[in-house]
């Protein structure tokens, strides 16, 4: 019924539980990691055995601290190991160990924990997340941080948008200049193609009435001669 109802809620769940981890439960990162710790480092030098000091556990961090619980235990307050994190605390990147990307973790109270972790991303992804825990000791810190981080992604956004308006404002300004240019190009076309053929049109009609002349010429001179011609053959008819 769920399904038919709210056809997208498998692809929002996922979303929804973030948002209420963030904002309700105030996880800023949760996760599998290993951690050493001195007591396990002990016993396999003093045994001697071919086991890895590592052992997994399951840790969320939290403004000020840092909850872990083996991965063999269940999730509850009894179980869980919590590391509270100070302002003098600090998370230095490790070395390279057992096929583990290392980083260690030292406390105000002067206690040093080693954690690591087959991916190198998420080594950094949890360096990260121990650093905001040292920087954002309370909710408040945490709700704080989260609305720069909002408003910068709108600032952001809205740095886009108008970047994209204005690019697209210059894009159609371009091209309605480069139309003004192609009609004041056909303009200046047509005015040279109407002023030579207005010359054209001069030249001809120059040259028409000077034909004009010239057939009037000859037709004077051939009336000219015609007269000529008919008075002298009259006066040797006459003699």
């Amino acid at each position: 019924m769920c399904d038919l109802l709210f056809p997208d809620r498998k692809q929002f769940e996922p979303l929804v539980d973030r948002i209420f981890e963030r904002y309700v439960q105030h996880i800023i990162c949760k996760g599998f990691l290993l951690h050493c710790s001195k007591s396990d480092e002990k016993k396999r030098c003093l045994i001697r055995n071919n086991n890895s000091k590592w052992r997994a556990y399951w840790c969320t961090v939290t403004p000020g601290a840092i909850h872990l619980w083996p991965l063999h235990k269940s999730t509850t307050v009894r179980n869980r190991r919590t590391i509270v994190t100070g302002q003098t605390s600090s998370v230095q990147v490790g070395t390279f160990d057992e096929e583990r990307f290392t980083w260690l973790l030292a406390t105000e109270s002067k206690q040093k924990y080693r954690f690591g972790h087959f991916d190198e991303l998420r080594r950094k992804h949890w360096i990260f997340a121990m650093n905001m825990a040292i920087e954002r000791r309370s909710v408040e810190d945490l709700r704080k941080y989260d609305r720069e981080c909002s408003y910068s992604t709108e600032c952001r956004v809205l740095r886009d948008k108008n970047l994209s308006w204005r690019l697209a404002l210059e894009s159609e300004n371009e091209r309605l200049m480069q139309l003004l240019d192609n009609q004041r190009r056909a303009l200046r076309d047509e005015e040279i193609v109407r002023t030579i053929a207005a010359r054209m049109l001069d030249e001809e009609r120059e040259r028409r009435e000077k034909l004009e002349e010239k057939l009037q010429e000859l037709v004077r001179n051939v009336d000219e001669n015609c007269n000529s011609d008919s008075r002298t053959t009259k006066s040797l008819l006459e003699g």
